[in-house]
């Protein structure tokens, strides 16, 4: 790993490749930034001649917004492969706050597309994440991660794995009116 600061144009803002996290930039996080600057370094892979962000989104979109040139990051050694990476992602933010259902979804959904067996994701992933066991649980949460429409309302309502269970009950048209509570 390496420390250093990069211009923000040379980091691909669009990249979501290890976002899981639905958290938005709060102006608490701004005045911060604005304050003090970027006091803990993003970790980013270097993906060609730009850089991919794997921890410190919310970081990046309020240093965009404050127009910040250029911004600490610890960029990963090349021999880091991407499941790697994303545990790094993954327990960046474990240590300091629950997550969401919604983000629960995303991180599992991650974890699969970088290589981890299910096997692993219930024995270890569920369990860290305070959900059933089981393949079940891993079933409701990848396709949970697909409802694009539902994942914000489910993440600021705080639903539980039941409510997300029988809203799959309702056909898919009707999910999106359902979850709005409209």
């Amino acid at each position: 790993m390496k420390l250093k600061k990069v211009d923000l144009k040379e980091i691909n803002l669009q990249d979501r490749s290890f976002r899981y996290t639905l958290k938005p930039v709060d102006d608490r996080l701004l005045f911060s930034i604005r304050e003090a600057g970027i006091v803990e370094p993003v970790v980013v892979m270097r993906e060609g001649k730009h850089y991919i962000p794997v921890t410190g989104f919310r970081r990046l979109e309020a240093a965009a917004k404050l127009e910040l040139s250029f911004i600490p990051v610890i960029e990963l050694e090349k021999t880091v492969t991407r499941l790697e990476a994303f545990w790094q992602a993954f327990f960046a933010n474990y240590g300091w706050r629950a997550f969401s259902l919604a983000e629960k979804s995303l991180a599992v959904k991650k974890f699969l597309e970088f290589g981890l067996g299910w096997t692993e994701i219930v024995e270890k992933v569920l369990v860290w994440l305070d959900l059933p066991p089981t393949g079940r649980t891993v079933e409701i949460l990848t396709r949970l991660a697909e409802e694009e429409n539902l994942l914000p309302v489910i993440h600021e309502k705080n639903w539980k794995i039941s409510a997300v269970e029988r809203i799959f009950e309702f056909p898919r048209e009707e999910r999106a009116h359902n979850g709005s509570g409209s």
